[in-house]
């Protein structure tokens, strides 16, 4: 994944979930959120 860039560097992932990822500037604390590509369902595996 290609994290966006804020204040001349790579911003920071500060929370993942199963939809998107919170990503935050270490410098000037700003945050956005990405939603992820593929989002797979949690499967049943039967025994």
């Amino acid at each position: 994944m290609n994290l966006p860039k804020c204040c001349g560097s790579r911003m920071t992932v500060s929370l993942e979930t199963w939809h998107y990822y919170e990503v935050e500037c270490t410098k000037c604390g700003d945050k956005v959120i990405i939603k992820k590509d593929d989002v797979e369902k949690p499967q049943m595996i039967d025994d």
